[in-house]
């Protein structure tokens, strides 16, 4: 402002006077409507705007300050000069780090030329953890033998994309993997490198990991400075040795043919054990048999033939082929040599034919008997056929023989056998085939064991003559024989003397020395007329001989 002064007084001259620019009419600058956004969704990395409106009413030239609270304290990192009414100031920082993450102020102090200042109230912001890119450095579509105990070996690369730098060391990262193909596991923390990069290493595949394709992901996980961020899905791939097999039943196991269900089992394994989930195939290759086993869930697969399958199959030996598959395996084919013998029971054609020197069935004991049989194996097995009999109460073997047989018929024979007195009477006899598989059949019958036939031989007197008054007395002399064995026994000799020259009485008994002989001395009394008379002796109630009077 300028002004003038003006003067006058009675008797005096007027006089007047102007001072220029005599004051100034001061405004102080006035700061409103602050605000702050980033370049992004918040995050420190990123660019932040300032925004304020400036007015100064009286075009005095300013400088606008932002100030800014950091985690170390306030700092004011920018000014700009302005005049002017209703301007709006744009102020823009990208230098916060992870330690400003939270809430922050800022305010703007304005200073004009001569010296009057105002400030603007203060705002706030929040400054987040900044955004990342997880980028694949090495580990995809790797490949991994389990049966070779390998390490895993993955990387990545984390770039802070907010700042489009990496991310530095000491990051917290982790990496999850599947073992299962489906399911994920979580490593335990790992942390970037000088290169921003995450490394997962000493994780060695075991049995715990499934063979065939897996899946990995790495990323960010509970750092202070960075989002939790994961990469996309890479992947793996577990392999192994070949799958195993093996028969482990039958082997060298016989059945029946058309009486016994045969069941094929057979177990898969890898490195690990047991495998399940297989496709498993029986074949026969001698009956052109083939069968998709059962899988019981355990590593166990089985076959079931059943006995109607086999009925016309060819007798003999047969051998086994495995063939294994599954997905993301090396298949495996095993044959099984003489996995199972495909057999018919050992048969008797007759009943036991049982002969003695007396006939069929029926003899002395000391006869010598003859038994015989007819066996017949349509697998040409060696058969084993057996003799037994029962002459006491209790089964005892006779006699035995080792026979090629066929699918004819062969006569089997056992002779020259003798018993005992004591076997006298109905004894059971039987006979028992067994092949070479255990397989077997009996035929049954009885014979008739009777006393032994005795012959008598005369030694003297052919004739004699006796007085029956006084003590007069003859020698009677006889020898006895078992007729069937041809041997000289002791036995019981009864002597019968004629009374009328017709009708026998008794005379008398003893006992055969052991030559056989035997000897009465003949008294007659009253009961004898005086007649030529005959006489006779032989065995008589012996236990073991027939009686024999001649």
């Amino acid at each position: 402002y300028n002004i003038t002064i003006n003067t006058s007084k009675q008797y005096f001259n007027p006089a007047q006077a102007t001072w220029k620019n005599a004051f100034f009419i001061e405004t102080k600058p006035e700061l409103f409507n602050i605000s702050a956004y980033p370049s992004g969704d918040g995050g420190w990395g990123e660019t932040w705007y300032f925004i304020v409106s400036f007015t100064d009413e009286d075009l005095d030239s300013n400088t606008v300050f932002l100030y800014i609270n950091r985690y170390f304290g306030w700092i004011s990192p920018s000014s700009q000069l302005v005049s002017g009414k209703n301007v709006t100031l744009t102020f823009s920082y990208s230098g916060f780090s992870g330690a400003d993450i939270g809430e922050r102020q800022f305010y703007f102090t304005a200073q004009d030329v001569r010296g009057y200042t105002s400030n603007s109230s203060v705002g706030n912001f929040t400054l987040d953890k900044d955004d990342v890119l997880i980028t694949h450095i090495y580990g995809n579509n790797s490949v991994y033998n389990r049966s070779a105990s390998p390490l895993l070996n993955f990387r990545v690369n984390v770039t802070d994309i907010d700042r489009n730098v990496g991310v530095g060391a000491n990051r917290q990262g982790i990496f999850y993997y599947t073992k299962d193909g489906n399911n994920f596991v979580s490593s335990s923390y790992v942390y970037t490198d000088s290169s921003s990069n995450l490394t997962l290493s000493g994780i060695q595949v075991d049995c715990s990991f499934q063979v065939g394709p897996q899946r990995w992901i790495a990323g960010i996980i509970d750092d202070n400075w960075y989002k939790n961020t994961n990469s996309t899905t890479f992947y793996f791939t577990i392999i192994t040795t070949n799958l195993t097999t093996n028969l482990t039943y039958p082997l060298n196991k016989s059945f029946l043919r058309g009486i016994d269900n045969i069941l094929l089992v057979a177990e898969v394994k890898d490195d690990c054990g047991y495998v399940s989930g297989a496709t498993v195939k029986f074949v026969l290759p001698k009956s052109g048999f083939e069968c998709i086993a059962n899988d019981l869930n355990n590593g166990t697969y089985t076959c079931l033939i059943s006995s109607s399958i086999h009925s016309s199959w060819e007798l003999g030996w047969y051998d086994v082929i495995i063939e294994v598959s599954k997905q993301h395996y090396n298949g495996t084919i095993r044959t099984f040599n003489n996995s199972f013998f495909l057999a018919t029971r050992p048969q008797f054609t007759t009943t036991p034919l049982i002969y003695s020197q007396q006939g069929a069935g029926i003899g002395g004991w000391g006869e010598t008997w003859t038994f015989q049989i007819y066996v017949k194996d349509e697998d040409y097995n060696i058969v084993n056929v057996s003799l037994y009999l029962n002459l006491t109460g209790t089964w005892t073997l006779a006699n035995s023989t080792l026979l090629a047989a066929s699918a004819n018929p062969q006569l089997v024979e056992f002779t020259g056998h003798t018993f005992e007195c004591s076997n006298i009477g109905t004894r059971d006899v039987m006979f028992v085939v067994v092949d070479e598989f255990n397989y077997s059949s009996n035929a049954t019958s009885t014979m008739t064991i009777e006393k032994d036939d005795t012959s008598i031989s005369f030694i003297y007197p052919y004739s004699f003559t006796v007085r029956r008054e006084g003590n007069d007395n003859a020698t009677l002399r006889v020898a006895v024989y078992d007729a069937d064995r041809g041997v000289p026994i002791v036995a019981n000799v009864s002597y019968y003397v004629t009374s009328d020259g017709v009708n026998y009485l008794f005379a008398g008994r003893n006992q055969s020395e052991s030559s056989g002989e035997s000897m009465l001395l003949f008294n007659p009394n009253c009961s004898y007329r005086a007649v030529i008379q005959s006489w006779r002796a032989g065995s008589e109630d012996n236990v073991c001989y027939k009686d024999n009077i001649q």
